[in-house]
């Protein structure tokens, strides 16, 4: 039996159990999906059926109508037909992907992992990277990461949560960037760490990979870290984490707006016990399927934090916000920090929004 696939029989057992516990047991609703991702679940749960050797190509499962992931196979016909960088240059998305990466130092350019011959199909090859949808969309993301100061490097160990992390593209990608001084959380529903659970122990080392146990009720991130590099938490697990840490980045990406209203604040009163550094949020004012969530995702986030862009910004830049699915990025601090956390860039940076670049900056 390969590393791989005995890696994935543990993560199928782990999670199998802990989707079991969680199910039989008075975990409350707020670690329950929310209405909307108990419906996404019924797409999505046939993965873990798989035989572990089809879940080596666990890539060509993402895309399943946009549930996680973007659907990809534009992409792989494009692929075949741009045979150099001047004709993939014709791309919409390697237009894109150029923008972002222009002003980036190559170490932060994102490629698909070619994790065996079929994956190495799914995308458009420039300059060296093996580009798609989402590649595009994790570069953005580091651009503006990258922008803000966020991925500086340091001596002291950092700790990079990701609430929410779909099937691991963008923590993948951030492991290759950051140093080796750094631990990543991901915090989400059993049946979603499935997923960035197997396609992360596909790319790396499998044995740096920690999924906490039914048992586990005393989780040290701390200790856990100096083994593990990737530590995949259930949400309902997160009762039982140890406050001798805390995040120096927290990231959320497009979930936030899928959580019922209950789920978004509690995690705003989490991240407010455990996060000494920034918040980065990607999110639309709400989910239109998502009936859960009744205010907008950045005005709870500015109950919590003190962030920028504020409306007052995104006005300045020409943003007109007239539908509720329209995305905002928001950067914020706990208030009851005493004194802002420290990043690279001195005040703001350049960030993108919809293909349009704007400065955000804070004001003493």
């Amino acid at each position: 039996m390969s590393k791989n696939i005995k890696k994935i029989e543990q993560i199928r057992k782990n999670i199998t159990s802990l989707i079991k516990f969680r199910d039989e047991s008075d975990v409350g609703n707020i670690f329950l999906p929310s209405e909307f991702w108990k419906n996404i679940n019924k797409f999505l749960s046939y993965i873990r059926d798989l035989p572990a050797n089809e879940l080596e190509k666990i890539r060509c499962h993402i895309g399943m109508g946009f549930f996680i992931g973007n659907p990809w196979n534009k992409d792989f016909y494009s692929g075949h037909l741009a045979l150099t960088d001047a004709e993939a240059l014709e791309i919409p998305i390697i237009q894109k992907y150029e923008k972002y990466i222009s002003v980036l130092p190559e170490k932060f350019w994102c490629s698909e992992p070619e994790t065996n011959e079929v994956v190495s199909q799914i995308g458009i090859r420039y300059k060296g990277k093996l580009v798609n949808s989402d590649i595009v969309k994790e570069q953005a993301c580091i651009h503006n990461l990258h922008s803000l100061g966020l991925l500086n490097e340091g001596k002291k160990r950092k700790y990079v949560l990701e609430i929410g992390p779909g099937y691991g593209q963008l923590i993948y990608q951030l492991s290759r960037i950051m140093d080796n001084n750094t631990t990543f959380i991901c915090i989400d529903y059993p049946e979603t760490l499935f997923w960035s659970a197997t396609f992360l122990s596909i790319n790396n080392d499998a044995d740096k990979i920690y999924i906490p146990t039914v048992d586990d009720v005393d989780i040290d991130l701390v200790k856990i870290s100096e083994e593990y590099k990737f530590i995949l938490i259930p949400n309902f697990k997160i009762e039982n984490l140890r406050r001798n840490m805390s995040f120096d980045l927290s990231i959320n990406q497009n979930s936030f707006q899928e959580m019922s209203e209950g789920q978004l604040h509690y995690y705003c009163q989490f991240l407010m016990k455990f996060t000494g550094g920034w918040l980065y949020s990607y999110n639309a004012c709400k989910q239109f399927m998502n009936m859960e969530l009744d205010d907008y995702v950045h005005n709870i986030l500015q109950k919590y934090f003190i962030g920028i862009p504020t409306d007052e910004d995104y006005k300045s830049f020409g943003f007109n916000f007239t539908n509720v699915e329209d995305k905002r990025i928001f950067l914020g601090y706990g208030k009851e920090l005493k004194n802002r956390p420290l990043r690279g860039a001195t005040q703001g940076g350049e960030v993108w929004l919809y293909d349009r670049k704007m400065v955000v900056e804070f004001k003493d």
